[in-house]
């Protein structure tokens, strides 16, 4: 894959994206994301599969 020479990204768009994301950057939601990656799962099955509560999952 030919690599995008000449394309530049802003800085502001870097700062943006960092801040939308950062939320999902937890210990528990990359445990979500990592057991979401496997195969669906329900808020309960998460709740169970991690430990915590239904709410605090969905």
């Amino acid at each position: 894959m030919p690599l995008n020479k000449g394309v530049r990204v802003a800085d502001e768009d870097v700062d943006l994206a960092a801040e939308t994301f950062a939320p999902l950057a937890g210990p528990m939601h990359i445990r979500i994301i990592l057991l979401l990656r496997g195969a669906e799962h329900s808020s309960g099955e998460l709740a169970e599969l991690t430990g915590r509560s239904p709410a605090a999952v969905s």
